[in-house]
Order: structure tokens, then sequence, then C-alpha cells
């Protein structure tokens, strides 16, 4: 059975080092339960093929999180509890209950959503690993959105102009 609060938009190479990634976006049907964020989809950028816990403790993070002190590897500092949510949607993903839909499909789902229009760009992973492409449509229909880098010497101003540096 496919989960109708999270969706694929966006399987293919990292735009920080080639590797293979997956990015999904929840909140369709069940509201975040992050009291700092409030109300807001949630996009998720991970390894395709390694799981989370694993993906950290080897550096191979890197595909999604780029050059980020806060990595295991580094200063193991980060917020984000791999092995819950992280984890959890992961392995939803290799057993196939997520259904594929274009960024234009998402843009049009946000606008016509009713609870909510705010976006949280990578709730996990950072937003310069995936293609611009893939969550301008979203960022365009957005309420609000909320996003964060560390790659800012790396993003073209166009695309680093909507993150704040983490």
């Amino acid at each position: 059975m496919l989960n109708k609060n999270t969706f694929i938009i966006y399987e293919g190479p990292s735009m920080l080092d080639g590797l293979d990634i997956v990015v999904l976006i929840s909140g369709f049907k069940t509201r975040s339960k992050n009291d700092k964020t409030g109300d807001m989809f949630q996009t998720w950028i991970l390894v395709k093929d390694i799981h989370p816990v694993e993906a950290a403790k080897m550096g191979l993070d890197v595909s999604i999180c780029g050059d980020c002190i806060r990595r295991p590897i580094h200063e193991n500092t980060c917020y984000v509890q791999l092995g819950k949510a992280v984890t959890s949607m992961w392995r939803a993903y290799k057993y196939d209950r997520y259904e594929k839909v274009t960024p234009a499909q998402v843009a049009d789902m946000i606008s016509n959503h009713k609870r909510t229009k705010k976006l949280r760009i990578g709730s996990y992973g950072d937003p310069l690993a995936v293609p611009s492409e893939v969550f301008k449509p979203l960022i365009d229909v957005a309420e609000s959105f909320t996003g964060y880098t560390h790659q800012v010497k790396r993003a073209n101003k166009e695309w680093s102009c909507y993150f704040f540096r983490k």
C-alpha cells in the first residue's frame, strides 16, 4: 500500500558529488510534529542506497550534507536524529511505499492544499545537493519557506539567495 503523506520528488545524482540521492516530501495527510517549525511540508534528502545511520558513520553523507561541520565524521553535532524519522522514511522508500511525482505535481498539490502552504527545504540534507529545478516550483507556490545550507560558496547567486547559511 502506498503512503499518501509522503512522495518521491527526485532520484538522481547529488549536485555535491554525483552519487545517487533521493528527495522525499512529507506532510500531505499528517501534520509535522516539529514544534520549532510548526505545520509545514518537509523535504528529506537521503543517500539512495545506504541506510542513513551507516551513511553518516562511513562519511558517505557527504552526498547530501556536503562540507557541513556538524556531520558525525566531523563534530557530530547535527540535531537530526537519524535513527528515528529519517530511518523510517528511508526504509519505506526502500520498500516502495512512496509514489514518485514531478516537482510540478507537488507544486500543484501544495497550492491546492487546505491545511498549509508552508515549506521546509532540507529537513534533513542540504538543499544544494538537489538540482534547483526540483525545489523552485515548490518555492514559487509556497506561502512561505525555510531552508539552510553550508554550501554557500558552491552555489550560484540565483540559487543561494533562497537559503540562509547554517
